[in-house]
């Protein structure tokens, strides 16, 4: 199989004030009053007096990277252009985006068969809106990559819910949304930091369910406790309860980042689908400037994550290390341990990783390439590199 990459060239002439793709923008244009707390910037290109064309406009809404240098917080490339401010009516904004991510994987079997696939694939639409109280938002997401496991119309919907904020610390969710099952697997797919989560993550984590949480956020500790069905991906209506809880500590949440951020956290998701299962886990980090490291270990009696429910008793941990070089280049380790079923078989299937981000945007352009030496006691051992992209737009 081969994969050529080609390069295409577009030529644009400038149209006559009045023809199509034509946006003027006078320096009169004002926000509607509801939005006079947005912060503009200053950037007088912003009203400018000439008119733009459309592509000039879409050219000028890319943030800039001073924009996209926190990279826990994702901006997409059209923000500007994708997001609609309205004066009348319930909704204060809304914005939708677009989320690509692709790669391209070589694989090696020791003493086997090499091979080229396109694992990884993520296409989703994401819309989120804020209404003129201040306090409620909600948030919807859709998939379009279909899944052997469930059908298209299962698989589509992904996050819908609304979010309801009491107070700057606390505020309360509710509908399909992640749950807090360990640390790893409970982060977005845009944040993770290599191309796929750790054994554990994908394993017992990396799944959306149906229910109700109450989040708090204080300087010294975070709280995410929350009921759901145990259901996933509309399979079933309600075939059991699920509790998930998971506490973190922030020592060091008063020294306003001097001595670094250190988070301690633990929790536990238990309920019933068919069969009972309960997962705890533990997790640690320490973040230092462009330095962070952490650790996560789980213990699984039964779990009912992204790749369904199972009754065995399993186990595993990893350690990863990150070290940004500068805005755009991040280096990254990690040692990745799993035991699929304890009770019958002490074997391990071992994962080292280690990669390369480059933020081209931010997480909005990224490329990512990851190198993976699988150590699999119960079969042939494997490599494997992946060439990953990932766009939000």
């Amino acid at each position: 199989m081969f994969y050529v990459f080609t390069a295409s060239v577009c030529f644009a002439q400038d149209l006559k004030s009045n023809e199509l793709f034509e946006i003027p923008l006078q320096v009169n244009d004002v926000l509607p009053a509801v939005h006079k707390n947005i912060d503009i910037k200053n950037n007088v290109d912003c009203f400018d007096k000439t008119n733009r064309t459309f592509f000039e406009e879409i050219i000028k809404s890319i943030p800039k990277d001073e924009d996209c240098v926190d990279i826990s917080k994702p901006k997409y490339l059209l923000d500007d252009v994708t997001t609609k401010y309205f004066e009348r009516g319930p909704l204060s904004d809304f914005h939708s985006g677009l989320v690509y991510r692709g790669a391209v994987n070589f694989n090696f079997l020791q003493q086997g068969p090499s091979s080229i696939d396109t694992d990884y694939f993520i296409l989703e639409n994401n819309f989120t809106g804020n209404f003129k109280d201040g306090k409620t938002s909600f948030t919807l997401g859709t998939r379009y990559v279909p899944q052997a496991r469930y059908t298209f119309f299962q698989f589509l919907p992904a996050d819908a819910f609304i979010t309801h904020k009491f107070d700057k610390h606390t505020k309360i969710l509710f509908g399909s949304s992640r749950t807090h099952t360990g640390e790893d697997g409970s982060l977005t797919n845009l944040l993770v930091p290599f191309i796929n989560y750790s054994q554990i993550g994908r394993t017992f984590g990396n799944t959306r369910k149906f229910g109700v949480s109450l989040i708090g956020d204080y300087d010294l500790f975070e709280y995410d406790l929350g009921g759901f069905s145990s259901d996933t991906y509309y399979q079933k209506f309600f075939p059991g309860g699920e509790f998930t809880g998971w506490l973190t500590f922030k020592p060091l949440g008063k020294t306003d980042g001097r001595y670094g951020k250190l988070n301690l956290s633990g929790g536990v998701s238990s309920g019933k689908n068919d069969s009972s299962y309960t997962v705890a886990g533990g997790f640690a980090s320490y973040e230092y400037k462009k330095f962070k490291m952490d650790f996560e270990m789980s213990d699984a009696d039964g779990y009912n994550g992204a790749h369904g429910i199972s009754t065995n008793h399993a186990r595993g941990y990893y350690s990863s290390v990150y070290c940004r070089l500068n805005n755009k280049l991040q280096l990254l380790a990690r040692y990745d341990a799993f035991q699929p079923n304890v009770d019958v078989s002490s074997k391990n299937i071992t994962e080292y990783v280690c990669g390369i981000n480059y933020f081209i945007k931010g997480q909005a352009l990224r490329l990512i390439l990851n190198y993976v030496y699988r150590q699999n006691d119960f079969g042939k051992d494997s490599h494997r590199i992946i060439l990953g992209t990932q766009i939000l737009l």
